[in-house]
């Protein structure tokens, strides 16, 4: 479950042990006859003794299983990859004699659309999705983010380019994300990743994979899905993208300080416009604009940071005499608390 355990792909084992699992689960995989593909669950001892105890033929196709991890490994996306279970299926479905002509048709079309979109690549709109960021909410981004990222990645229209903000408020920075990153398990996660990859070549068991697994890549992945990340400054982002696809929640990307940004840089970008965000980032300033213009919103009271660390029972007390007082003649009290048009503080942010 998402929160409970720590996904390591590939395992941080020693090359020895790593290569006994892989030689135990092809073993399993033959000795049972499975076909295309499996998820096998096991342990290792702390003597190095491998355990095998749950062979799973239909393995978990949520975001976080395995299957797409380790699928990212070798440069292949999900939609890249279930076309391949697709399109292997297909094949010893044919091999066996249990489907009609009508299989060898779509997999003659799937084949066809696979070059074609292959071919067309030039043609796209790219598309960089930005996600990640420093508010409190850059975990639910990252998945926004990667739903947008897959489903504009699934189109003959559309190349995603996955990006990431780092969650340094003071000097945030903007990186190409390999989708081996991309679909790592949190925020937190891939900007330790991120340090890690440029500082160090991939373990020897996972570049021997990667070669071994090329003609599936080349024939499925993407050009450059596996490349070191690297910074982009938003003039490079500019030549990079026709597009950005903020999916960003909180501060800077939606509070119009990215969006800004881009316009310098004459980079389109999804959304409303700068004013706009800016005045509705401020949840006070939003609903007293609203009040102004004759709409019904809540009464409300301003607590600034300062007051609350200074005395929190002390801003609680005097909130609640304040919500109370209004509420017992239904009009409008002046709060001991201050109240002007300056930006709202959460003072649990």
């Amino acid at each position: 479950m998402p929160g409970i355990v720590r996904k390591e792909t590939p395992i941080q084992l020693p090359e020895a042990q790593v290569q006994a699992i892989r030689r135990d689960c092809v073993t399993l995989f033959k000795t049972l006859h499975f076909q295309v593909y499996a998820r096998i669950d096991g342990f290792v001892t702390p003597s190095g003794q491998v355990y095998l105890n749950d062979p799973n033929t239909t393995a978990g196709m949520n975001p976080s299983s395995f299957l797409f991890h380790q699928a990212a490994e070798i440069g292949l996306n999900p939609t890249q990859l279930l076309t391949l279970l697709i399109r292997t299926s297909l094949a010893v479905r044919i091999k066996e004699g249990k489907v009609a002509q009508r299989a060898h048709d779509w997999l003659a079309q799937l084949d066809h659309n696979k070059v074609a979109q292959t071919q067309n690549t030039h043609a796209k709109i790219r598309v960089g999705v930005v996600m990640g960021g420093f508010s409190a909410e850059r975990h639910v981004s990252l998945e926004g983010g990667r739903n947008i990222y897959e489903k504009l990645a699934s189109s003959a229209q559309y190349e995603p380019i996955p990006l990431f903000l780092t969650d340094v408020p003071q000097q945030p920075s903007i990186y190409t994300l390999p989708i081996n990153l991309l679909l790592k398990e949190n925020v937190d996660d891939i900007r330790a990743r991120l340090v890690e990859a440029s500082a160090k070549t991939p373990q020897t068991t996972l570049a021997a994979i990667r070669q071994e697994a090329a003609d599936i890549t080349q024939q499925y992945g993407s050009a450059g899905a596996l490349q070191v990340p690297r910074i982009v400054s938003y003039e490079a982002l500019a030549h990079m993208v026709d597009f950005v696809f903020l999916a960003l929640h909180g501060r800077p990307g939606e509070d119009g300080t990215l969006q800004a940004i881009l316009a310098q840089h004459h980079i389109p970008h999804n959304g409303s416009g700068i004013r706009c965000m800016e005045r509705t980032m401020d949840k006070f300033q939003t609903n007293q604009f609203l009040r102004i213009q004759g709409m019904h919103v809540a009464d409300q009271v301003l607590v600034k940071r300062a007051d609350w660390i200074k005395d929190p029972e002390g801003v609680t007390q005097s909130t609640e005499r304040c919500v109370l007082g209004r509420g017992l003649d239904n009009t409008r009290r002046r709060c001991a608390l201050p109240r002007n048009h300056g930006r709202a503080l959460d003072p649990l942010r």
